[in-house]
């Protein structure tokens, strides 16, 4: 989708005549994204205007007077991903698997992470999985497979995989070299409790740098111990970077989860 001040174009199919039509949509008030207005358009057009880039908010609203597919005047439900070509996002959730995280911080996260999970549209958005403390695991490769993807969430363990219980590793250089290589938008969602050495905090930021050079959106979320500056450090803007509590993990990553259905920059 074409972000603008406050008003966005996506691309939607029409189920029935398996044409695409532009779908206008508004920001009316913070984070709420409406449905107004449709258009037919030509592929060739909104692929430069640049359009089909993006996917539509997962809980975007519809005007009283949205009008429906301008072929064939059916409702078609943008919130199921009736978007015109593939997939649109992917993201990696790095998750600090250092020994802190053990207990009840753990078992928040994975609460916090399964409902960003059920946010998420699998039309849309692929999501896969690192582990980091002492080294690093790929636990999971980017998939679809939304049930997969929360078997692996409620499967994670301090030191998962062998990775140790400190904070030596980082999970940009396993992310990278992959979402370097896939079209539309890409995200990292880091989740850390704590504070990482000097110098692995420099090679973090160093490595996360390249990351928002190659295009690749990084989104720091902290608790416990974490410094704001790290995070605002790793992040790619002021706006990715969030310091919140243990009793308020699910409400950050909801608000993230929003800012990448809208494929927020």
């Amino acid at each position: 989708m074409a972000n603008k001040i406050n008003a966005a174009v996506g691309i939607a199919k029409c189920q029935h005549t398996n044409k695409i039509y532009g779908v206008r949509v508004e920001e009316k008030g913070k984070d709420k994204w409406w449905a107004t207005w449709t258009f037919p358009i030509k592929p060739e057009v909104a692929t430069r205007e640049g359009y089909s880039e993006q996917p539509f908010p997962a809980d975007i609203q519809y005007e009283k007077n949205y009008p429906g597919c301008p072929y064939c005047q059916q409702f078609e439900d943008l919130k199921t991903g009736s978007i015109s070509n593939g997939q649109k996002a992917d993201v990696y959730l790095a998750v600090d698997l250092s020994g802190s995280m053990g207990g009840n911080p753990l078992s928040e996260a994975k609460k916090a992470m399964i409902d960003f999970v059920a946010q998420m549209n699998a039309k849309q958005i692929r999501i896969g999985i690192i582990a980091f403390a002492t080294g690093k695991s790929h636990v999971l490769e980017l998939t679809d497979n939304y049930e997969n993807v929360k078997r692996k969430i409620n499967a994670l363990t301090v030191g998962y995989d062998g990775i140790g219980g400190g904070n030596a590793s980082e999970p940009f250089t396993l992310a990278r070299p992959i979402l370097e290589k896939n079209e539309g938008m890409k995200y990292i969602l880091v989740l850390t409790d704590g504070e990482w050495c000097d110098l692995d905090e420099r090679w973090a930021i160093s490595e996360a740098k390249k990351c928002h050079k190659s295009k690749i959106e990084v989104i720091a979320l902290g608790f416990g111990g974490v410094k704001k500056s790290f995070l605002d450090a790793i992040a790619s803007s002021k706006e990715f970077s969030k310091l919140t509590t243990l009793n308020n993990l699910s409400d950050a990553f909801t608000g993230f989860a929003k800012d990448i259905g809208a494929g927020r920059k």
